[in-house]
Parts: C-alpha cells; structure tokens; sequence
C-alpha cells in the first residue's frame, strides 16, 4: 500500500501549505461537529505545520486577556495564544469545544479581516516555581 501524499526529494512527507482565508481555508480555531460533543483533547497547529495535543481534563484556568490573548493554565506548563478578536475562542475553550487552535503563519495573517479572530502567535512555557 501505498502513501498518496506528497513527498520532497529526500522522501519526507511534506507538510501541506498554510491555506487561505475562506470558506475551507484559515479558521483561528475549529469548533466541535455538534453542540455536546465530548472532545477529549486541544489541538495546537502551530505555522510550521507541528501540532502538539493537550487534554482538555488537564486545563486548569482558562484567562482572556483584552487586546492580547488567551492563556490557558496546565500541570505541565502555560499555553499563551496571541491574537485579536479572541473572545469567542476564550468562551468555547472554558466550554471545552474547541477542537483545534491554529497559529496563522505571517502571509495567511495578512489576508484575514481585523473582524475576524486571528491566532498570531502561541507560546508554550513551563509551569512557574
């Protein structure tokens, strides 16, 4: 069997492109598929196309922080998400219905509205003492 995704010269997958804003392209976060929907874990696609998964059991404090962002509190550290109009995302995190945070890369940031949210950047750092 055979993997149909494209590969570079030395065999390696290559990661697909950052998409563009629209009706199937950049979403600063992605909701559930149905209202009650139990999503076990939040997704972190960060621009260079990584993805680290946090289990949603393990926030501890969700804060919004106006004119900044969102951080979310766990055991193993804070996750710091910069970006504007984020305060849809900071409701349906504490409401644990976010299934993807994505981090837009610097050319996908320029084509979104300054209506629409806009993930810029996140940050992951360990837990303090």
């Amino acid at each position: 069997m055979t993997d149909p995704r494209e590969k570079d010269a030395g065999g390696r997958l290559q990661l697909p492109p950052m998409p563009v804003v629209g009706e199937e392209g950049y979403s600063a976060y992605l909701l559930g598929e149905y209202y009650g929907e139990a999503i076990p874990n939040l997704v972190f696609r960060l621009k260079d196309g990584s993805r680290v998964a946090k289990a949603y059991h393990w926030l501890g404090e969700v804060e919004y922080l106006p004119g900044f962002g969102v951080r979310l509190v766990f055991p193993d550290g804070v996750v710091t998400i910069r970006g504007r109009n984020l305060l849809g995302m900071f409701t349906a995190v504490s409401q644990h219905a976010v299934r993807v945070v994505w981090e837009a890369d610097r050319a996908t940031s320029f084509l979104v509205p300054e209506s629409e949210p806009l993930v810029e950047a996140i940050e992951r750092t360990p837990p303090r003492g």
